[in-house]
């Protein structure tokens, strides 16, 4: 998909031809969206060919305290940056003699009610995350190799929190949220119109199911990715944008990049941004000339970035099923280990440039490998042994294809794998279908790989008690598999006090362990069994540390 220029709004016309001439001045953007297989791969050919001197990445400036740990070599994906900050409000208090004032007092009231305010100090915290085939990730990567320096321009976490979040709300969030893509009115028109279930279907149909080669084509993939969350933006008002905190992050941006152009007019420059901001950097720096900051906006900006020294950051290990965009997290692809897989395929036909594969034929073969480990762990469940044999996967694989033809894919997707599925391997109504089969579906393709991070990287202490005190007690923290375990309470010392850690993360509620079998205590029952069975999975530990704070 090319979508031509005649079609779109004045305001986007012009905004194309501003990133045509930002890049004559060296400045060259990639509108992205989160977690993308196509787009790092359209933007690895647009650093291997650009060779930026300069790579700029939407990131809190604060990121900048731990870019040596995201660069280190012993990290491994999914990984995620934990930033935090302090925030010190005010909440309004009752006066023990509030009623009986209200109902004796004939005085009138004031205004002033600053005794009846108490300050109180709350942790905002927001997560990150990276994965193989995330652009920013690669971003990093590639400028590490290429010697390009690096560099976090958005506002620092502290002064997004005045911006977009009030003390009523959730101090816990995601920094690559795409809450305004995904209600789009555009996008939902766009839905009808190809007739795709979800955004992300729409996304994957447009982006992600192109030949390898036009998404090698990263002038004319990012042309259309800038137009596709372009569109998306124009259904917000510049009020709403203001609201939210989006102008005052990206008039940070705007300045970071001419700050940057301005004191180094020969460099190169990658900017890697959420495509949903792109439009506003593009109408920010370019008005039939590229406009520079004015010394009153590099004031501004070098105040604000001195915020970042109230923000905490930290590097730690994240997990697939945590970067599950259907287990909510808010922005980026669902079932990261089917686009791991698909990103790999990616890199393999690059890097061997056989001209006997094709896109088609990868997309093909993934589908088949997918299909099958899919198919055998079905055939583990009794369930399911008698609808997953040879004839029902060769059905499936053949549909895939066929399907994908018919929509005019470039080889099967995941959608297209789904249906084939869905159509092959359920004998009964679709509307009785047991939830346990999609679940084992969705988790195999969510998967359940589990990052890394060097031994003596800086982590926040609560999440270093937690890792430490799992491995005390010897569980095993390779992946996110459940697990089990048997205790013996009564004879093994160590035993018993592994089961006190268990009961002590069921009470709580961190989603950890649930116990399979043992004496209950509190009702008096089975006394006599001398062992207690648990089920456990090591869940991300970032999500343990919320939860307790929360508890506090």
């Amino acid at each position: 998909m090319t979508i031509s220029h005649s079609l779109l709004p004045e305001r986007l016309s012009k905004a194309v031809e501003s990133l045509k001439a930002l890049q004559r001045e060296q400045i060259y953007f990639a509108p992205v969206r989160h977690h993308s297989p196509a787009c790092s791969y359209a933007l690895k050919q647009l650093i291997k060919e650009v060779q930026p001197t300069h790579i700029l990445i939407e990131a809190p400036s604060s990121f900048d305290t731990i870019l040596e740990q995201l660069l280190h070599s012993g990290v491994k994906p999914p990984v995620a940056v934990l930033c935090q900050t302090q925030k010190d409000i005010a909440e309004p208090t009752k006066s023990q003699n509030t009623t009986d004032q209200q109902t004796t007092s004939s005085e009138p009231k004031t205004e002033d009610n600053t005794s009846d305010l108490t300050p109180k100090s709350i942790t905002y915290s927001a997560f990150y995350p990276f994965c193989h085939y995330s652009p920013e990730w690669l971003a990093m990567q590639m400028a590490k190799k290429q010697q390009a320096n690096i560099q976090f321009i958005d506002l620092p976490w502290s002064l997004q929190t005045d911006q977009s979040i009030d003390s009523d709300s959730d101090h816990n969030r995601s920094l690559l949220s795409e809450t305004y893509l995904k209600h789009s009115q555009y996008i939902q028109r766009l839905m009808q119109k190809l007739h795709c279930r979800d955004h992300d279907e729409v996304w994957e149909h447009l982006f992600e199911l192109k030949d390898y080669d036009d998404i090698a084509d990263w002038q004319n993939f990012f042309a259309d990715t800038f137009i596709w969350c372009a569109m998306s933006r124009l259904d917000y008002s510049q009020e709403s944008l203001i609201a939210e905190g989006s102008v005052q992050r990206e008039q940070y941006m705007i300045t970071a990049i001419g700050q940057l152009k301005k004191s180094n007019p020969e460099a190169k420059i990658v900017v890697v941004t959420g495509g949903f901001h792109t439009l506003a950097l593009l109408e920010g720096l370019w008005q039939n000339q590229l406009i520079l900051p004015k010394r009153s906006d590099v004031t501004q900006f070098n105040r604000q970035r001195k915020s970042s020294t109230q923000d905490q950051t930290w590097l730690i290990r994240y997990s697939f099923d945590r970067l599950d965009a259907l287990n909510g997290y808010a922005s980026g692809m669902p079932s990261p280990a089917y686009y791991q897989t698909a990103w790999q395929a990616m890199l393999h036909y690059d890097k061997t440039a056989n001209q006997d594969q094709s896109g088609r034929k990868s997309r093909q073969q993934l589908t088949l490998t997918l299909m099958s480990e899919i198919a055998n762990k079905l055939r583990q469940q009794p369930n399911y042994n008698n609808s997953t044999g040879f004839v029902p996967l060769k059905s499936a694989i053949e549909q895939a294809t066929l399907l994908a033809d018919l929509r005019g894919h470039n080889g099967p997707g995941r959608y297209d794998l789904l249906d084939a599925i869905q159509s092959c391997f359920i004998k009964e109504s679709i509307d009785t279908a047991h939830g346990e089969f999609w679940l084992l579906v969705q988790s195999c393709l969510s998967g359940n790989l589990l990052g890394n991070v060097p031994t003596g990287t800086s982590q926040p202490p609560l999440v270093n008690d937690v890792y430490s005190t799992l491995k005390k007690y010897r569980f095993k923290l390779d992946d996110t598999n459940p697990k089990l375990t048997h205790i013996d309470i009564y004879r093994k010392p160590e035993h018993r006090q592994r089961s006190r850690f268990l009961h002590l993360m069921t009470f709580l509620n961190v989603g950890f362990a649930n116990r399979l079998d043992g004496p209950n205590y509190i009702h008096g029952q089975r006394l006599n069994v001398m062992f207690e069975d648990w089920r456990y999975a090591l869940m991300n530990p970032l999500m343990i540390f919320i939860k307790i704070i929360k508890l506090r």
